[in-house]
């Protein structure tokens, strides 16, 4: 907008969103990967295609002032075309889409009728790298059931004509009934471990967590300073929860061992107006 005095313009000020510091970093991946990134939004050409051109998204994928039925239009055309759709949307209008495209995901802090429609919802809302992990994570858990399948699959072609006698004739040699139940065992024991392979699996973008505290209390007072350099903060306990109505410092341990060395409970009666009675026990 324009702000003016008199006959002449003295400022121009403009509003835009920015793009989340990670979204650059995400749309890199998923052309690393060999995907098209799409932007298709309700807000205005200049706003989109501004967004479009800090994250790295193409100008001719970038579609601006769209309705529910025409984000519907476009993914329909792209499966049409023999594309598989990844949606990403968190808000009312992207439910219609969130269900036409193959997966759709959303965020938990999404409206609720996104959250109902998409097939995943990402619990964490400060990383849009959270989508790399799903896609990769999704890739890894399918080639793992694929390579379960071929081994089990195998498996069980050369095993079950052994023990069925088919080396009877030939070479005389029969499988013992012991030794077949413990190939059946083996057979599935491998396919549970090549599973667990999984717990190995390590995130595209690993996020380092923060083990110090970036606020301490000052001594003697109520209020917080924040820290600069996280090297300062001191790796000393925390002092007892302070009480300000009664001005002094609860021992919570103290008073739960008083409390558990009384031995007492109390009992209260359910009828209106009833007194409450001890009972030693």
């Amino acid at each position: 907008c324009y702000v003016g005095l008199d006959t002449a313009v003295v400022a121009v000020v403009g509003l835009s969103d920015t793009p989340r510091a990670d979204a650059q970093t995400l749309v890199q991946w998923l052309t690393e990967q060999g995907m098209q990134t799409y932007m298709i939004t309700g807000d205005t050409a200049s706003a989109a295609q501004y967004c479009a051109s800090e994250v790295g998204i193409e100008r001719k994928n970038v579609f601006a002032n769209a309705l529910p039925q025409e984000k519907i239009r476009l993914i329909q055309s792209l499966q049409e075309e023999g594309e598989r759709v990844l949606f990403l949307g968190d808000g009312i209008n992207d439910a219609p889409a969130l269900a036409q495209a193959d997966v759709g995901v959303s965020v938990s802090q999404g409206t609720d009728i996104a959250m109902e429609t998409a097939d995943v919802v990402m619990v964490r809302n400060d990383s849009l790298l959270d989508l790399a992990t799903v896609i990769d994570l999704s890739r890894e858990t399918l080639k793992r059931i694929k390579m379960n399948f071929g081994w089990a699959l195998i498996y069980n072609v050369v095993g079950i004509p052994v023990a069925a006698g088919i080396l009877f004739p030939t070479f005389h040699l029969l499988l013992p009934p012991e030794l077949a139940a413990l190939a059946m065992g083996c057979s599935s024991t491998s396919v549970v471990l090549s599973s667990l392979w999984l717990k190995r699996y390590t995130k595209p973008f690993a996020v380092e967590k923060k083990h110090h505290r970036p606020w301490r209390t000052q001594q003697g007072d109520n209020r917080y300073e924040k820290v600069d350099n996280a090297s300062e903060v001191s790796s000393e306990p925390d002092p007892a929860p302070f009480d300000d109505d009664i001005g002094r410092y609860v021992d919570l341990k103290s008073l739960q061992s008083k409390r558990g060395s009384r031995g007492r409970a109390t009992r209260m009666k359910t009828m209106a107006g009833g007194d409450s009675e001890d009972l030693d026990s």
